[in-house]
Parts: structure tokens; sequence; C-alpha cells
């Protein structure tokens, strides 16, 4: 018989399909060929990744409590100031009237009630109103005395010859004390005397309150950091004229959110490194964690201390790596090797020539591996075990072979 093209092509026709189904034969056989990793021991650190600003860990936006005009601007930007002293004084004129009558009735009020009394009387009210003078002074020198020493600035012996002195005075008002009260009279001119001196004083103190709220004071030891104030602007109440922090040690302010709360704890270490200075990396340590959840973001405030580095600026924007668990040896996983790691984590392991799954428990979560631990009850999971990653297309229970 001839041997024609056609003959040929169905000889090859029956090969080729013969080979086909051989093939699909030995691979339903011996299962397809897929690439396995395996587990591994080393160290494994969990961390928490965050951002956040550079702050003072105190700050206060000053303004006038009521409308008025500037008078007075007595510091600048940039400028060291103690507690108590003058920031900006807004126009007085009415207030410092105000307090000059009130003083004038007391006065007045003061003098009525002397002349009622009687000569003792009058002696014992100057002899306490002296008393109570000398040691209001000496209280406020040793208070004066106290904050020197604590400075460095006055010897313990000059801060005891206070002492001595606001013990000595205090124990002189307390005798003019009892010796007025010895000559004091109970009459009815005495009472409304008493009554007309007290609304007097209390005009004063109204009056005096008046004038402090004309003056913008620093409220604690700081620097102020913005100033935005001119002598004969008018101002209104709510618009901040001094920005003003303390003079301590800056904070890193972070907000990670509520969903790590449970993770991270007072005096974690925090690697941290700043926008402003990307080749330096910083060492911190957490140092306060808010008591409340921003409602509207989500997040927590937390603040890391800082070293001491003079390139640091308020509102310095940084990233913060919160180390919140670490193990020095342990067994790991690449995450592409666990599956369904949020419900029942599970790896797809060659046992026996075949696609097994083996039940895992996981442990802390680093970067770029996970820690594997074994089911209550079950050995720790070996090292050498041939683990099938996410991507490769096998069943459960069927052949595999490994790829080499």
């Amino acid at each position: 018989m001839k041997i024609t093209r056609k003959h040929i092509l169905i000889l090859i026709t029956t090969l080729a399909i013969a080979g086909g189904v051989g093939v699909f034969a030995f691979q339903k056989k011996e299962g397809p060929r897929v690439r396995t990793e395996r587990l591994s021991r080393g160290p494994l650190v969990q961390t928490v990744l965050t951002s956040g600003r550079v702050r003072h860990q105190r700050g206060a936006d000053l303004g006038a409590s009521s409308h008025s005009t500037i008078a007075e601007v007595a510091v600048t930007e940039g400028q060291t100031v103690s507690e108590g002293d003058l920031l900006i004084r807004f126009a007085d004129e009415s207030a410092r009237a105000a307090l000059a009558e009130a003083e004038a009735l007391r006065a007045d009020a003061l003098a009525r009630l002397r002349r009622t009394r009687g000569v003792g009387r009058r002696l014992a009210d100057q002899s306490l109103e002296q008393a109570q003078l000398a040691a209001d002074q000496a209280q406020s020198d040793l208070a004066r005395q106290e904050q020197l020493f604590s400075a460095g600035a006055v010897t313990e012996a000059e801060l005891e010859r206070a002492r001595r002195q606001a013990r000595t005075t205090e124990s002189r008002r307390v005798s003019a004390t009892l010796e007025r009260t010895q000559v004091a009279s109970r009459g009815s001119d005495i009472a409304i005397g008493r009554a007309a001196l007290a609304q007097a004083q209390a005009r004063v103190s109204a009056a005096t309150a008046t004038l402090q709220q004309t003056q913008l004071r620093a409220p604690f030891d700081g620097v102020v950091l913005e100033l935005h104030a001119e002598v004969g602007e008018v101002v209104t109440p709510g618009h901040a004229l001094v920005h003003f922090v303390d003079s301590g040690p800056l904070t890193l302010v972070a907000e990670p959110g509520e969903s790590v709360l449970s993770l991270i704890a007072l005096e974690q270490d925090v690697a941290i490194r700043l926008d402003a200075f990307p080749e330096r990396d910083f060492e911190g340590q957490i140092s306060f964690i808010a008591q409340s959840v921003n409602a509207q973001r989500g997040t927590v405030e937390v603040h890391v201390s800082l070293p001491e580095f003079e390139g640091f600026r308020s509102d310095m924007t940084a990233t913060a790596e919160i180390e919140v668990d670490r193990r020095q040896e342990t067994l790991i996983a690449a995450p592409e090797l666990v599956r369904d790691r949020t419900t029942s984590p599970w790896l797809m392991i060659v046992e026996d020539g075949r696609a097994a799954r083996l039940e895992v428990e996981l442990g802390i979560e680093g970067q770029d591996a996970i820690e594997i631990l074994p089911k209550e009850g079950e050995s720790v999971p070996s090292i050498e075990l041939e683990v099938i990653p996410l991507g490769e297309r096998v069943e459960l229970d069927r052949p595999v072979r490994v790829r080499r």
C-alpha cells in the first residue's frame, strides 16, 4: 500500500493524542509539580507603624477676654519668659480709674471705722494692720527666696534667714490679733462700719480683677512661639494673639488607629525618622497614652519622648515605628504560606506525596514573616516541612510532586 501524506498526518495525530493521554495519565497518577518553601527559625519583631508631629508638652493660645485695644506689646517672637511676665497690655485707663475710686472708698470706710472705735481700738487696729503687712511681706520674701534657692541664686543660709523672719512676723501677727480681739467692741456702729469697709474692699477686689484682665501674662515658664499683635490694634475675644509653649523638652505626638490599642504600652521602644532628617534615626519611648479614643478619626493619642537634638522644631513631621513584641528565636513562615489567616489559619504541606492540610496557630506578625505555633495538643511543626504557597493550583488530598 502506498503511504500518502494523508496517512502521515493521521499517524502524527494519533501519536500526539496517545502521548497526551499518557502525560495526562502520568500527571493524574503522580500529580503536578508545585513550588514549595520551608519554615525557618529566627528572631521576629512585631511593630506598629504610625506618623506624628513634634510638639511641645504644654502650649496655650492666649488672647483678650473682651473687646479692647492693644496698648503695649512687651515681648517678641522667640523670646523666653517666666511665669507671670507681661506679654501684652490692653487699654486700661478706665480700669485704673475704677481701681483708684474703689481704693479711695475703702480708705474712707476704714477711717470712719477707726473713728468709731476708741483710741485703744485704733491702736490695736494699727498694730494688727502693721503686723499683717509685715507677715505678708515676709511670706512673699520667703516665697521669692525659695524660688531663687531652687534656681541656685541664693545660699541655704539666706533661705533660712527668710524662714526665721516669716516665723517671727507671723508670731507678731497672731499676738496683734489676740490684742485686737480683747479690745474689740460688738456695738452696732462698729458692725455698720465693718460692713461698709467690707463692701469697699469687695469693690477694690473687683476693680483689681478688671485691671488684671487688661494684662496678658505668661501662664508658665516658656517661649513666645508666635505673636500676632500690634500696638493700636483692636482685638476681640477668641482671637489668638500669642501662641505660647513651655520651654521643656519636645515630644512626638502620634495618633495610631484604635485597632492597635491592645498592642501598645508605656515605655515601649520607638524608632523615629524625621522627614526633615531622613538620613538620621532617633530612638524614643512611649510616655503617654490617651484614655479616650478620637470618635471622629478612630485614633488614640500617643506621646513619644525624644532625645536631645538641636535640630528639633515644633510641628516637624515624623514616622514612628513602635516595637510592640519581640521573639529572640521562633518558628516563622512567609505570609504567602499561611492560608485563611483571619479565620482558621492552616498550611498546605506535602505529606507522603499528597497535598495535606496542617492547622496551626499564629503568633506575632513582623513585616515579612509570621510566627507559627502548633495547635493545642499538637507538636511543633518541623522546619523540614514542604509548604505549598498561595498561588499554586493544587487540591487537597491530590498527588503532587515538589519542583526542585
